[in-house]
């Protein structure tokens, strides 16, 4: 399969850049990715079809691959350890709070040339709070990813997703203003749902089925997800049987979001007693928050799932 060099961009509109044939060293079966498209936030500020009436140019048989709420190991660094094998190039919607917690995952992301893009800090549904704590949400999770990046001197990318995929006309405004692309989805899979964690099967029959039923689209799926992760060997291998090729997204070359540095008052609390934020054993901090993660991220998809039956069938 094909590897991808990522072209200059031309103007300020949507670039596509075409594939360099090379193939993926020690795996002549494996996915690859077919091209890279260059997405300028400026000409598709709100992308995905299942809230908007835009999506990618994508070609039929074409996806794009998103992986939203980590990073979080172990299931993170399995995700990635599968994408490498397969030349596979992925967008990655961080929450915050754990890109904090593993900075060097985030790094690993970036060096391995997938996307890093933001999902909030906290994984909080902004539809149901204030524009002001919707804001704080959104510009803390892209310092969160930033900071983790700067020490290997890279870029989050400026693209996020709602949380639940619940947005708002004044925060999408927002985001616009600020240079920010909102990437929801096309296809859902389901994959946070509690009755499939159990069937698998489940997960990779919407998957597929529906990526054929739409012709392309961008997938949602979770690497914090066991389930998920495993799977992922299968739902290539039937993508792969049906013709559908990978597509990596990317943000043009100097593309960033314009996020304000964090408030002063919070760089002074934060700087005060450092000492105070190592105190705990690392291993059991970690521990509570995967578990506090987990049962926040459960309760979060079921309270959203009530809400909206039709995208968990």
């Amino acid at each position: 399969m094909r590897l991808v060099s990522i072209c200059g961009v031309l103007t300020a509109s949507l670039v596509v850049c075409p594939a360099l044939a090379e193939d993926c060293p020690g795996n002549p079966e494996a996915m690859g990715t077919s091209r890279t498209l260059v997405v300028n936030p400026a000409d598709m500020p709100l992308i995905g079809g299942h809230q908007y009436n835009k999506t990618l140019p994508l070609e039929p048989k074409e996806f794009v691959l998103t992986l939203d709420d980590g990073p979080m190991p172990p299931q993170t660094v399995e995700a990635l350890e599968f994408l490498k094998k397969e030349c596979a190039k992925a967008t990655f919607f961080l929450i915050g709070r754990n890109s904090r917690t593993y900075p060097e995952l985030v790094q690993r992301i970036a060096k391995e040339g997938h996307t890093v893009a933001t999902h909030t800090q906290t994984h909080a549904y902004l539809s149901r709070m204030s524009f002001e704590r919707g804001v704080r949400e959104i510009d803390d999770g892209f310092r969160a990813a930033q900071d983790a990046l700067t020490p290997i001197n890279m870029k989050v990318a400026p693209f996020f997703r709602f949380p639940g995929l619940l947005g708002s006309p004044t925060l999408e405004g927002y985001m616009q203003s600020h240079g920010i692309a909102v990437v929801n989805t096309d296809v859902l899979a389901s994959d946070w749902f509690h009755r499939l964690q159990s069937k698998p099967e489940g997960i990779l029959e919407r998957a597929v089925s529906r990526l054929e039923e739409k012709g392309s689209g961008i997938l949602l799926l979770h690497d914090v997800k066991k389930v998920t992760v495993g799977l992922l060997p299968e739902l290539f291998k039937r993508l792969k049987e049906r013709g559908f090729k990978l597509v990596h997204m990317v943000a043009p070359e100097g593309a960033v979001p314009t996020i304000p540095p964090a408030p002063e008052a919070a760089v002074a609390s934060n700087s005060k007693e450092p000492d105070k934020q190592v105190r705990p054993a690392r291993h059991s901090r970690r521990m509570a928050h995967h578990r506090g993660h987990r049962y926040r991220t459960y309760r979060s998809h079921s309270a959203h799932l009530t809400a909206n039956r039709d995208i968990a069938n």
